[in-house]
């Protein structure tokens, strides 16, 4: 009966439940029915619980809509939006911090603003891959450098993170096509059909129908 969607409904309903458990509990503890007055002091601090864990899920959603539109301004060159995000970043868990930090630098890099890939890299809180690096490295150079570095470390770990950031770089540097043979070569254990759709993506997106073709040929 209460308004709102799912989750307030659940929300509004632990509030009610909080006051009217509440009540209960001291109301039978004072006549002397010491078990009801537990079971009703459990139920309170049950829907006490559901409601922390409510406020987390909105704190979640707002930084998750924030950090979206954050992205979305580095992609389009927004010279303030690195900072903003390091602010945001900062206030998350370390391993969501290593997520978030991939993301911004990776479109910082595919977007073609280097320099804002590597204040990210270098500033922002959180872990993240070595390949990361030669990925800022190949946006630093127009794929001059590191380009070898990320087909060694596709060699020893292929995959889909790994295959999006080579695909990338072989763009950079000129030699797109040559990201169908490294597809082809891949080994039995390998996630192929990860691989094959995040090299297509990255195909169309280059705007490269030929190469994405003939990668998801195999």
């Amino acid at each position: 009966l209460l308004p709102g969607d799912r989750a307030r409904r659940w929300r509004r309903a632990a509030v009610v439940s909080v006051v009217t458990g509440g009540v209960a509990a001291i109301t039978l503890l004072a006549i002397g029915y010491i078990w009801g007055a537990i079971v009703f002091g459990w139920a309170v601090a049950s829907n006490i619980t559901s409601i922390r864990v409510g406020d987390r899920d909105v704190d979640d959603a707002r930084f998750d809509l924030q950090i979206g539109q954050l992205l979305r301004r580095i992609s389009t060159h927004d010279p303030a939006a690195g900072a903003e995000l390091a602010g945001l970043v900062a206030q998350l868990s370390p391993g969501r911090q290593g997520a978030v930090k991939v993301a911004a630098v990776e479109s910082a890099a595919a977007s073609g603003d280097p320099a804002a890939a590597r204040w990210m890299l270098d500033r922002l809180p959180g872990e993240v891959p070595p390949a990361l690096h030669a990925l800022v490295h190949v946006a630093e150079t127009s794929g001059a450098q590191g380009v070898v570095e990320l087909e060694e470390i596709f060699e020893r770990r292929p995959d889909r993170l790994h295959a999006r950031w080579l695909a990338f770089a072989l763009l950079e540097a000129g030699r797109f096509h040559e990201i169908v043979d490294v597809v082809h070569r891949l080994p039995a254990s390998a996630p192929r059909a990860e691989i094959v759709e995040a090299v297509a993506d990255v195909a169309v997106w280059a705007g490269s129908d030929a190469v994405a073709h003939a990668v998801r040929a195999h």
